[in-house]
């Protein structure tokens, strides 16, 4: 009978928790190509590619036999955690909010969503015309609050960045697509900004050739909107795995790993909001840099040679003018 009671009040998922499965599939949300993004070249660059190697080096520890299928491209607005709770992904790396609020995942239909610690804190800035923000900036290039307050500007709807906008009464058009706010801002009749986290947006004024006109605000480092409160980024693992808690351990310990945490470093320097004909510029500046010190290296190499060869003939001639009057001497 005791033995009985045991087993009955065992919790649910206890044997499940215990180990992990032969098998799991990591999505990602490729809007923020510093988090995760296919490149040119067809691999994908980022954060989440390399947190998901060193995260299946550390899954391995536990069942060396488990296979890690990735990446699958994750839900980008709509919905996105549908898939966490299909099951059909067991980890979702992106730029993903970390929500505490029991009523807002109630809400949302987020219940099955579990997050790690953050790896990135980031806030929300604004993508607009070069033209416009220089026409609304002061000396110092900032843009008052006043002025702030009254920009039309374009959101995602249903985001962290919506209602962080609406709660703080900023001027907001609702969208559901990124191309249907960049269409927007490009007619810029319905509205004059896009807002959103900074390196979603930084994504888009550095890939695409159409929005070299444009620029972010504020441009520095860890400069957000203002009256706005910064967000914490976490992966997210599905509940219904039945070996959540195992696996948060494991990204947690992963997330702490020296290598993660440079490139958790990198990722505050890819908010600045260059273009793309910046970043050409920057590159171009930097090969010719390296050229020249090469050139300079050869130079001075090429230089250095010839004082050795003339060092090595004076020493030659010395030797023999030396060996000759020696040899003199002793006729």
């Amino acid at each position: 009978m005791i033995v009985i009671c045991l087993i009955a009040v065992q919790p649910k998922n206890a044997s499940a928790q215990s180990r992990l499965p032969q098998e799991i599939t990591i999505g990602i949300r490729s809007l923020a190509g510093a988090i995760g993004k296919i490149k040119t070249s067809g691999n994908w660059g980022g954060f989440c590619p390399l947190f998901i190697k060193e995260l299946t080096k550390e899954l391995a520890q536990e069942n060396p036999n488990i296979i890690v299928n990735w990446p699958m491209i994750a839900n980008e607005y709509e919905d996105r955690y549908a898939q966490l709770k299909e099951n059909t992904i067991q980890i979702q790396c992106g730029p993903d909010t970390i929500i505490s609020d029991r009523v807002i995942l109630e809400e949302k239909d987020w219940e099955h969503v579990v997050f790690s610690n953050p790896f990135h804190t980031t806030g929300i800035k604004l993508l607009l015309k070069k033209e416009f923000a220089k026409s609304s900036e002061d000396e110092e290039g900032n843009i008052s609050q006043d002025k702030l307050n009254n920009i039309k500007i374009g959101v995602i709807f249903d985001t962290t960045t919506y209602y962080q906008l609406k709660k703080r009464g900023y001027k907001i058009i609702t969208f559901n697509t990124i191309e249907e706010v960049l269409n927007a801002l490009e007619e810029g009749e319905q509205i004059q900004a896009y807002a959103d986290d900074a390196l979603i947006l930084n994504t888009i004024l550095e890939s695409d050739y159409q929005h070299e006109g444009y620029t972010l605000y504020p441009q520095a480092k860890e400069k957000y909107l203002p009256e706005t409160e910064r967000e914490n980024y976490g992966i997210a693992v599905s509940k219904e795995s039945g070996y959540s808690q195992l696996l948060l351990e494991k990204i947690n310990q992963t997330l702490e790993l020296a290598s993660i945490q440079e490139y958790r470093k990198k990722l505050k320097t890819q908010e600045v909001g260059k273009t793309r004909q910046q970043l050409l510029e920057e590159k171009d500046r930097y090969i010719t840099n390296l050229l020249q010190k090469f050139k300079k290296e050869k130079d001075t190499n090429k230089k250095l040679t010839i004082v050795v060869v003339i060092l090595a003939i004076v020493t030659i001639l010395s030797t023999s003018f030396l060996g000759y009057t020696i040899f003199q001497k002793s006729r």
